[in-house]
């Protein structure tokens, strides 16, 4: 179990697109305004999951809102872009899985101001893939 950190901890308002492609059986995650740490670090968790026993599936905001459906296979690349911004009523998530939109959801709570971007490295057997990654800041 591990995660790969940008170097910067303190992005805020970003878009955050990668092609991302997932074993049978693995597990990953995007992740962005997270704290730096080990095991599961404190912050916002797009899920990349497609066969994985968990039942939290690709283009979830894991804890936060639930994609339980399947939507690409295995051995398949993907695009997967989260959008996160502040407006006044909180924090709006967007996640995108192939341009359509999976997940809308406003966390009232603000619960991570801003930190780093990461990809995770769930168990041993997992076997994810990224490229094509790009953060972009937004106003």
């Amino acid at each position: 179990r591990s995660h790969l950190f940008s170097p910067r901890g303190d992005y805020t308002a970003s878009e955050f697109p990668a092609r991302v492609k997932i074993n049978d059986g693995g597990n990953s995650g995007m992740y962005f305004r997270t704290a730096f740490g080990p095991a599961w670090p404190s912050g916002y968790e797009a899920q990349v999951n497609s066969t994985h026993t968990d039942p939290v599936k690709t283009g979830s905001l894991y804890g936060l809102d639930k994609v339980l459906t399947r939507l690409v296979p295995p051995d398949t690349w993907f695009t997967q872009q989260v959008t996160c911004r502040d407006e006044p009523a909180g924090t709006r998530i967007t996640i995108r899985v192939n341009g359509v939109v999976v997940v809308d959801h406003l966390d009232r709570e603000r619960r991570h101001a801003a930190g780093h971007f990461a990809f995770q490295q769930h168990h041993d057997g997992s076997v994810v893939r990224y490229r094509d990654v790009e953060v972009r800041e937004l106003r």
